[in-house]
């Protein structure tokens, strides 16, 4: 299925109706507002820059933790946050849930980087874990379509076209095409998690400790966030959120 392919199907399943129809998953599709202005306000390296995807990092752990969630996707400044299939939080409230949502990741990303910011978020209703990968999958084409655009974009802007010229070099031109121009541009190595964007979930592992009780030595189990940011793509992808969500 291409990226237009997975546009049609996935966008059917954006919620608009004031509560989330129960035993479907829930997909947080929350991103920056005004974003384009923020990251050349703050002086950001552009097409990417590392200081930046860290934290919107950081705001997708938070997000995570709070309502306790079983997977992220992160690209650019979008996080898409995948929600236990039992979620129960405020009856399944939409405006509830995009309210709480909105205002954490708001408030993190302002405390991160002492300027106030703020987010969007936009609710999906997914009925099966086939829609889930296929959403993730759609995500992650997304991502990768984007960072070879945004690429030759600033590869032009660096060397001196203006904004219209360097939009208009590339008209009509496919992924492939941008990839082989890149190349004999000499740029090259592009950094997985640009291409294909970070995931963030957790995993668990035991811990040395002692019984406050009795204080003999024992064994916990604790659980952490990881964030992989060399994410497999197509059909690897899928077996991983199998993993994850199943």
């Amino acid at each position: 299925m291409n990226f237009y392919e997975f546009e049609k199907k996935m966008k059917a399943f954006e919620c608009r109706t004031t509560t989330i129809p129960p035993d479907t998953w829930i997909v947080l599709h929350v991103d920056g507002d005004n974003f384009h202005t923020f990251v050349k306000d703050m002086g950001y390296e552009r097409p990417f820059d590392s200081t930046f995807h860290g934290k919107m990092e950081s705001v997708g752990k938070r997000l995570l933790e709070v309502f306790d969630g079983v997977f992220a996707y992160l690209q650019s400044d979008e996080i898409n946050l995948l929600l236990p299939l039992n979620y129960n939080e405020f009856n399944r409230d939409l405006a509830k849930i995009v309210s709480k949502s909105v205002s954490i990741a708001s408030s993190q990303f302002t405390h991160d980087v002492e300027r106030l910011v703020g987010f969007a978020t936009h609710v999906y209703s997914l009925p099966s874990e086939t829609h889930v990968i296929d959403y993730f999958r759609w995500r992650q084409s997304d991502c990768f379509r984007n960072c070879f655009n945004a690429y030759c974009y600033w590869h032009e802007r660096e060397n001196g076209s203006s904004p219209a010229r360097a939009t208009k070099k590339f008209d009509g031109m496919n992924v492939k095409e941008k990839i082989q121009y890149l190349h004999d541009a000499g740029v090259q190595n592009i950094p997985e998690w640009q291409k294909w964007g970070t995931g963030l979930s957790w995993e668990t592992y035991e811990k040395d400790a002692r019984n406050p009780i009795t204080n003999e030595a024992v064994t916990c189990t604790r659980k952490r966030l990881v964030s992989n940011k060399t994410l497999p793509h197509g059909d690897d992808l899928s077996d991983l959120l199998i993993g994850v969500i199943v």
